[in-house]
């Protein structure tokens, strides 16, 4: 590939269109119906048959060695439908709905309702059933079959999940009562967990059974499955999902410190606290008309979690986000959750842009001058930085610096922007798309959902949009990752 000195908006999105392409096309051979696998040779369009090693901070038993995961797709079908619509491709909008209405009608008929997505559990192409990420153990293939969302499933994939089979839709919001534990002893206290098995029908524990999983009831999952209730809430006014939503909600409500803040792993979380407003805010927003008293309650206490997220010891400015909080600095378990700060190790904790783009999503709920102050200042951060030389760079962290510039620019208008998001974008180009596949990680010759290649080509996609000509409107921005 030629050097590259500056950008070329139609051949960069020229190569994410490829790139949507080559995917659909593994998708449409060899009996997939329309699902692509998660790890994919980079030339030719095919499944990458051997499991290569693991990197930087990714885990295996969160990986979907022969399957397909639709929580890692979701951001490269959700761009598939909009470039189809804002380019006039609609052979990419055949595609994505050639994957999800495959997975909807012959994916999602579990025993407990629950998908066989997220971070441990995908649909196996293979053997055509769930599959579990711990597929080094088969013979306890059901038992580590574990649901767990990994990341928000927003308001466009339900909405498309509906329209191929509502009825899986509604058994999965009732699935969500398997998150649910009784705790031991006489008052019978029930708490949740962020697990929940998807094949075997009984209550999540590290060694099956009656387990308990004591501080494993995040907050940022809880608004994961607010949001999933809330859409459910939206479509049939149920009363036993009212009460569900209201149950998950106030949950959480009830265990806030003085500060507003909540508890994850045994100490207070800024960043959760926030994720956890965030969703809240896309919930109410969901069941505004179907229950506006309900809606109006729960924005107003989605705000006051804003409020606690910036009680933190944050430093936007200077690239700091902190993930763990104490009245007493002394006392502050940095080493459970580090402070987050501009990283490109793909590890499971993320770069400090992640609260940067859920500050600018709490914006656009409510206006606050202060959240959107908060990720201006982190986006001027990154603007001072250049990507790293280093051979291995994640996909992931390098589209949510670019989406928090793409924000930026919308949202302020300003020269600065253009300039720095064509700077990143050679290097960009140069580095995940010289081949017929984006990566996913530069330096390796194979193509994996689980690091977010998708999330890049929206990021990439987003800004040529408003940078560059020819579109009605610009890509939608991408929110998902709290």
């Amino acid at each position: 590939m030629p050097t590259l000195s500056t950008v070329d908006h139609s051949r960069l999105l020229d190569a994410v269109i490829r790139s949507l392409r080559h995917l659909f096309k593994i998708g449409s051979g060899r009996g997939y119906h329309g699902l692509f696998p998660s790890l994919v040779d980079l030339d030719k369009p095919a499944m990458l048959y051997g499991i290569p090693p693991c990197v930087g901070g990714q885990r295996s038993t969160e990986r979907s060695p022969f399957g397909v995961n639709l929580i890692h797709d979701q951001t490269t079908l959700r761009l598939a439908y909009e470039l189809g619509q804002l380019c006039d491709q609609p052979d990419l909008i055949r595609g994505a709905d050639a994957y999800l209405s495959y997975f909807a009608r012959y994916c999602t008929n579990t025993p407990t309702g629950l998908f066989p997505w997220g971070e441990h559990a995908f649909w196996d192409l293979v053997h055509r059933r769930p599959g579990a990420s711990h597929w080094h153990v088969p013979w306890l293939q059901d038992r580590f079959v574990v649901y767990d969302h990994q990341c928000q499933v927003p308001g466009w994939l339900w909405d498309k999940l509906w329209q191929f089979n509502p009825e899986c839709v509604i058994r999965h919001a009732e699935g969500l009562d398997w998150h649910w534990q009784v705790l031991p002893g006489p008052d019978g206290k029930r708490t949740f967990c962020r697990h929940a098995f998807v094949v075997e029908r009984q209550v999540y524990g590290p060694n099956g059974g009656d387990d308990t999983n004591i501080g494993y009831d995040f907050p940022r999952h809880a608004g994961f499955f607010l949001v999933d209730l809330a859409h459910v809430y939206r479509h049939t006014r149920r009363d036993d999902m009212r009460a569900r939503f209201v149950e998950w909600a106030e949950y959480h409500w009830q265990r806030r410190d003085r500060n507003g803040l909540l508890w994850m792993l045994g100490h207070l979380d800024p960043c959760c606290t926030l994720s956890l407003g965030v969703s809240l805010l896309d919930a109410t927003e969901l069941i505004k008309e179907a229950d506006p008293a309900l809606a109006a309650l729960w924005r107003e206490r989605a705000e006051r979690y804003l409020d606690a997220f910036l009680t933190g010891s944050h430093d936007p400015a200077a690239g700091r986000v902190t993930c763990d909080f104490s009245d007493d600095p002394t006392k502050m378990e940095a080493s459970r959750l580090p402070v987050l700060v501009p990283r490109w190790t793909g590890n499971a904790f993320g770069p400090a842009a992640t609260i940067g783009l859920l500050c600018f999503a709490a914006w656009r709920h409510t206006g606050r001058a202060d959240l959107r102050r908060f990720a201006l200042d982190l986006a001027q951060h990154y603007a001072g930085l250049d990507l790293p030389e280093a051979n291995s760079l994640p996909a992931r962290d390098v589209a949510q610096a670019l989406l928090l510039f793409a924000d930026a620019f919308e949202l302020t208008g300003e020269e600065r922007w253009r300039q720095v998001a064509d700077r990143w974008l050679v290097q960009v180009e140069k580095r995940f798309f010289d081949r017929p596949l984006v990566r996913a990680w530069t330096g390796l010759d194979y193509y994996e959902s689980h690091q977010s290649p998708g999330l890049l080509l929206i990021a990439v996609a987003r800004l040529v949009s408003l940078l560059g000509p020819g579109f009605s409107r610009p890509v939608s921005p991408d929110y998902t990752r709290r």
